[in-house]
Formats: C-alpha cells, sequence, structure tokens
C-alpha cells in the first residue's frame, strides 16, 4: 500500500489504535495531522520517534467541538493545500450497567463517539467534494454488532457511526468519496485494566484463535480502505476479530 504525496487527518492519534494507524501512515508515504485532545507528551513523543521533513503534525483538538475539527482541516489544507483521507480513531468509555447509567455519561459518549464522527465528516467533506476524491474510515467496534455488557452507551454510539456512514457514502458517491467502517474485535488495550478480571479469560476463550488482537493487527484492514485503490468498496463495515463473530 502506498500513500505517498497524500495527506490524512487521523483523530485520536494518542490512542494505542490511533498511534499504530499513524505509524502505518507515516511509513508508507503519507503526510499525517493527527489530533489528540490531553496527551500532550503522548503526541509530541510519536511526532519526535515519527517526524521528518514536516509529514507528521499533532494539534490538540477536541471532537466535541466543531469549530475545532473545522480549524484541523483547515491546517492540513494551509500545510499541504490537500486533503485525501480522515480515519477516526479516537475513543470515549463511561461503563456502568444501563438501569445505573446516568444521562452524563449517555452523552458524553454520545457526543464523543458518534457526533464527534459527524462533526470531523462534516469539516472533511467540501475539500473532498472539490477534489472529487476522498477516503474516510471510522473505527467502530465488536459492541454494536455482538452487545455489549456495561456498554449500551458505547454500543449505541458506534451503531449509529455505521448508520450513519452507510448514510454518508451514498451522499457523496457522485465526488468519488468513499466511506466504511473497521470494527475491531477484542483488543489487548489500556482500557482492559478496567474490565473484571475474569473477563480475559473469556474472551481468549471464545475466541477462534485463542487470543486477543493487537492495534497492530487492525491496521492493515484500515489502510486497505484507505488507499486509492479501494475505490469500489463503499458504505461497509469490516470486522476484525480473530473469527470471533464467525461462530
Amino acid at each position: 500500500m502506498d500513500f505517498s504525496d497524500q495527506v490524512t487527518i487521523v483523530t485520536g492519534g494518542t490512542g494505542s489504535l490511533g498511534r499504530e494507524i499513524v505509524t502505518g501512515l507515516i511509513e508508507r508515504g503519507s503526510r499525517v495531522l493527527f489530533c489528540y485532545r490531553q496527551r500532550e507528551e503522548a503526541a509530541q513523543e510519536l511526532v519526535d520517534l515519527l517526524g521528518s521533513d514536516d509529514r507528521l503534525v499533532a494539534v490538540k483538538a477536541d471532537v466535541r467541538d466543531q469549530e475545532a475539527m473545522n480549524k484541523l482541516v483547515e491546517e492540513a489544507l494551509r500545510r499541504w493545500e490537500r486533503l485525501d483521507t480522515l480515519i477516526t480513531a479516537h475513543s470515549a468509555v463511561s461503563n456502568a450497567p444501563v438501569v445505573n447509567m446516568t444521562l452524563e455519561q449517555w452523552n458524553e459518549v454520545l457526543d464523543v463517539m458518534l457526533r464527534g464522527v459527524t462533526r470531523v465528516c462534516r469539516a472533511a467533506l467540501r475539500p473532498m467534494q472539490k477534489a472529487r476524491y476522498g477516503r474516510i474510515v471510522n473505527v467502530v467496534g465488536y459492541q454494536p454488532l455482538a452487545g455489549a455488557l456495561m456498554q449500551a452507551n458505547y454500543a449505541a454510539a458506534l451503531g449509529g457511526v455505521i448508520g450513519f456512514s452507510k448514510a454518508l457514502a451514498r451522499e457523496v458517491a457522485a465526488w468519488g468519496i468513499t466511506i466504511n467502517c473497521v470494527a475491531p474485535g477484542l483488543i489487548s488495550r489500556p482500557q482492559m485494566a478496567a474490565f473484571d478480571p475474569s473477563y480475559i479469560p473469556w474472551a481468549t476463550n471464545i475466541v477462534p484463535l485463542k487470543r486477543l488482537g493487537t492495534p497492530a493487527e487492525i491496521v492493515p484492514a484500515v489502510l486497505m480502505l484507505a488507499e486509492r485503490e479501494s475505490g469500489y468498496m463503499s458504505g461497509q463495515t469490516i470486522t476484525v476479530d480473530g473469527g470471533w463473530r464467525m461462530v
């Protein structure tokens, strides 16, 4: 996969998955602008590790703010005069049983995960429509496809992202823009520290490959949908889950 001379925006670039996506893009020649909300040290560490020739830029921006997303896109255009690809990989969780989940927990996750995706997509669409080309890949998760204990808000938000992506794919097809989703399965990441200790053995047992995935193993599916040659796939959700929902 070759992303030479292309420009990509990645949201959530300091997360475990976002970091791997940024790394994969830089290694394949893309110029990348990624945003983060709080982890400034992690963002600078990634730039120091990968940055060269002004090909990697970190911007502090909150997906809950439409103006911040507009400025994010404007910054990519100012630097490189184009925007080819948008990959949304930001995340926010606030777990609780439905009967105990507060309105604030519902709204927080929906605002970041669903409305956040819609905000940055809206900002990215005008330059893509002008260029009559674009690739948008929204990273979702297994929660809306298989259900998830204590994560009804997350499942609802990501289910909304899948539906939004399908609807948007129809709207912008005439401009040569594709919209797809990647749904990781049970992936080893820091958020798992919040789960019951019995979760890991259970998760390992139900996956046919008998192990959790790694963030790096999600990247090939994301980049495949983001590359120029994937021009005939749109409105789809690809699962990368070790065969879990095959059984």
